[in-house]
């Protein structure tokens, strides 16, 4: 049975996408520009799919970080960038596939944090199957793989990577000096309150990532990861958590999210 639902708020399209990474077995990928990966969301719905992602990426106005290319190339993911003489690549598609089974999201979110989770955007999710009333979605598949092609993209290698980080940059930094508000730019504003949107999982295991990069420095924390790993059992909202050592100098941070806050302080003996 083919099923359409409309998707308007961030929440329902992040987790339909989350879901349906956990269902398929492929993903192809087309959107005019990726965000900075070191937002963690949406990249970490993508870290967690176990399938094969195929993507075509433009670059228009530099747009696309550069990290958001490496990142899917180290993804082993079989990445195109779409190629700028062509004209401005600017679609949202997201197509799953598994067996005869297919999810198509097709709207307004690009592959950046603010597409999944701030911007108002507007998505639909078509489901079904690819044998029964499917030729729009079979139409979108040519279309992918036309895009794909050497008249139309190329395969990002590494001078070609090296070369566009100096290019984003170079804009990035123009821009920011002139005063001028961009989506790429605005992603820097998120700083870590992508936290605030994320699951518990993702939120748990940021937690650990956090104290594990603190403890490189100070022996502190090797005793708190093991009464915070059963925390990670419990699902519900737990109150602020507190960890500290007494005397010496310290070092720590803060992680937020919707399950509560993590104050993380470590002091080393003098």
């Amino acid at each position: 049975m083919r099923t359409a639902k409309v998707l308007t708020f961030s929440d329902e399209f992040a987790n339909e996408f989350e879901r349906c990474c956990r269902d398929y077995k492929s993903l192809y990928i087309a959107v005019a520009w990726c965000g900075d990966p070191k937002h963690t969301l949406p990249y970490k719905h993508l870290d967690d799919f176990k399938g094969e992602i195929i993507a075509t990426v433009g670059y228009s106005f530099n747009q696309t970080h550069p990290d958001a290319i490496q990142w899917l190339l180290d993804k082993a993911a079989a990445i195109r960038i779409f190629r700028r003489e062509k004209g401005l690549f600017h679609p949202k598609l997201y197509l799953f596939t598994g067996g005869d089974r297919y999810a198509l999201f097709a709207g307004s979110s690009n592959l950046t944090y603010g597409g999944f989770y701030e911007n108002f955007e507007a998505n639909v999710l078509i489901e079904g199957v690819l044998s029964t009333g499917a030729a729009d979605v079979r139409e979108v598949q040519v279309l992918l793989k036309k895009w794909r092609g050497g008249e139309f993209s190329f395969a990002p290698n590494k001078k070609w990577l090296n070369d566009y980080r100096k290019d984003h940059k170079r804009d990035r930094d123009a821009q920011r000096k002139a005063g001028i508000k961009t989506e790429a730019l605005e992603e820097k504003n998120f700083g870590p309150n992508w936290l605030q949107k994320a699951d518990w999982q993702t939120y748990y295991q940021e937690v650990i990532k956090g104290m594990r990069r603190i403890a490189e420095t100070s022996n502190a924390f090797s005793a708190c990861l093991t009464p915070l790993h059963s925390v990670y059992h419990y699902h519900g909202r737990h109150p602020t958590s507190k960890i500290q050592k007494d005397g010496g100098s310290s070092a720590g941070s803060n992680l937020t999210g919707r399950w509560g806050t993590f104050s993380l302080r470590a002091r080393s003996a003098i």
